[in-house]
């Protein structure tokens, strides 16, 4: 194991809020491979939760409640709250066995036909890799460094502005980003640590989550029972299991018995095929009542052609050093441009690309914010086009659309019910993010009063669409869109209707029928659908 080194300071003042960008990783895995539910049906299911949950609130020899152990979990995570600054410097290990290899390069030899995918060209064919992560904060800057699998990025925020250096060790790339805002960067903070991992959180580098949709992924905290005492990679642990959680999955979590920290976290179908598994063990009280994982790792789950699960990878984290409450020097906020080296800028409203160069001129400088202008005010327009849509009848479906799960569908036979209209596409690899909350929202139709319909875009075969449907249990409405018209500026008919020229994209339409409003995504809508709801 490496050496670690931790620095203390036991100064501790003004609290920083903190945001559950961890969720957003195991997220992305739960995403990428949804769940396949099998055995017992929605009430079933249900109906043996809340028995399950009638007999196993309480640990019967400690009389520990599952509440309790929920909230002593996610209390644990708050001393983050409390903190001026932190540094921390993490060895990464990846390992993928011999069948998530053969996969991955199938894969590659698919999407690049003329190309022999080797572990130099492609780094995740290489059985194990190692590399380094840092992360650090303080009141007004961030930083994060990863350093592994064939590149090196590192990202900052230096109080103003924010920059970013990615060069790769397979091709010849290296490019810069400016920024002026900390919402992407915040976004993704902390994405490669499995801690925090129990709740929504929010720093102040980013906007709160939906609280709705993190509460239904990370598990409300009445739905949590225990169902079993057991030892988790050496440790003592209450089990509890949670099976009402976002897109039909369980999760299982590992608590320690003698100091109710959180060891094991489990995702998985209610079947029981594993999705994820993510551990942080040997913790550390790295200031008064500040316990840290210094051992954390992550396992994650595919399916092969026959729908059988395998492990496509695991990744191991060790803490080589972590500092608290320490002031942090301006170095590790700073980035050296070269020049040369094209710049990718998102400081001038439209993201525009450029070479850097140290000696500008105030004349390029106004040409290169022209050009930025210009792109901005295309995608104002397009925004614009779908804006003058809100507070009017939603457009009609197409006519000879083809439709799945459903017979045709007009707006006058959804009268009275909320419907999210959510675009997307097969091939789109960002689309399958929107799979689970379309599955849950479903799910959840009678009850919620809220109708999803998919638009999907002409083209795919239907065998392919059907086949990711099945793959995330979809099973609302979904429109398969006509050929777009001549003039049309979307993808077919019915996005050309509504403006949408890129996916995922999601409208919301209320009881009368008319547009309410639209985002990138279903999980930005489903908080104004529920409003709607209610009106």
């Amino acid at each position: 194991m490496p050496k670690t080194r931790v620095n203390l300071n036991s100064s501790m003042a003004s609290r920083l809020v903190i945001m559950f960008s961890l969720v957003l990783a195991e997220v992305a895995i739960a995403q990428n491979r949804p769940a396949n539910v099998k055995g017992a049906n929605e009430k079933e299911s249900a109906a043996l939760a809340l028995g399950s949950a009638e007999k196993n609130t309480k640990d019967e020899q400690s009389g520990i409640s599952a509440a309790e152990l929920v909230r002593a979990v996610r209390e644990s995570e708050n001393w983050i709250h409390r903190i001026d600054s932190l540094l921390l410097r993490l060895e990464s290990k990846w390992t993928r066995p011999p069948e998530a290899i053969a996969a991955r390069r199938a894969e590659l030899k698919r999407r690049f036909p003329d190309i022999d995918p080797t572990p130099q060209r492609f780094p995740e064919l290489k059985p194990i890799s190692t590399g380094t992560i840092e992360y650090a904060f303080d009141q007004r800057r961030l930083r994060f460094l990863r350093d592994e699998l064939g590149q090196r990025g590192l990202t900052i925020w230096d109080g103003r502005q924010g920059m970013a250096h990615y060069k790769y060790f397979t091709h010849q790339q290296e490019t810069y980003a400016l920024f002026n805002t900390t919402e992407k960067m915040g976004k993704t903070f902390l994405l490669g640590m499995p801690w925090p991992r129990s709740q929504a959180h929010t720093f102040w580098w980013t906007p709160l989550p939906a609280k709705e949709f993190w509460e239904d992924f990370s598990g409300h905290l009445e739905d949590f029972v225990i169902t079993d005492r057991a030892g988790y990679r050496g440790i003592d642990c209450y089990v509890l299991e949670n099976k009402n959680i976002l897109g039909g999955l369980t999760r299982k979590w590992y608590v320690g018995v003698k100091d109710r920290l959180l060891y094991g976290n489990l995702l998985s179908t209610q079947s029981g095929e594993p999705q994820h598994e993510s551990w942080t063990l040997d913790y550390r009280e790295i200031t008064p009542g500040c316990w840290f994982p210094m051992t954390q790792g992550s396992e994650f789950y595919e399916d092969n052609a026959d729908g059988e699960s395998y492990l496509q990878h695991r990744h191991d984290l060790e803490v080589l050093e972590v500092r608290v409450n320490e002031k942090l020097p301006d170095e590790l906020f700073q980035i050296e441009f070269k020049d040369g080296v094209d710049v990718v800028d998102h400081r001038f409203g439209g993201l525009v690309t450029y070479p850097y160069k140290a000696d500008r001129t105030d004349e390029q400088w106004q040409e290169i914010r022209e050009k930025a202008r210009k792109r901005a005010d295309s995608g104002d327009e397009d925004k614009r086009a779908r804006d003058v849509l809100i507070g009017k009848p939603a457009p009609p479906f197409p006519e000879n659309a083809e439709w799945l799960n459903s017979k045709p569908l007009t707006w006058e036979q959804l009268r009275g019910r909320v419907v999210i209209l959510a675009f997307w596409a097969e091939w789109c690899g960002p689309c399958r993010g929107e799979m689970p909350p379309m599955s849950d929202l479903h799910k959840k139709s009678k009850q919620s009063a809220i109708s999803v319909i998919g638009i999907h875009t002409p083209g795919s075969e239907i065998e392919d669409i059907t086949a990711l449907m099945k793959k995330y249990d979809l099973h609302c409405p979904v429109c398969i869109d006509a050929p777009r018209p001549p003039d049309g500026k979307g993808f077919g008919a019915m996005s050309s209707r509504c403006g949408v020229d890129g996916i995922p994209y999601a409208f919301v339409v209320d009881k009368q029928g008319n547009v309410a409003g639209h985002a990138w995504g279903v999980g930005d809508i489903i908080a104004l659908a529920n409003e709607l709801v209610k009106k």
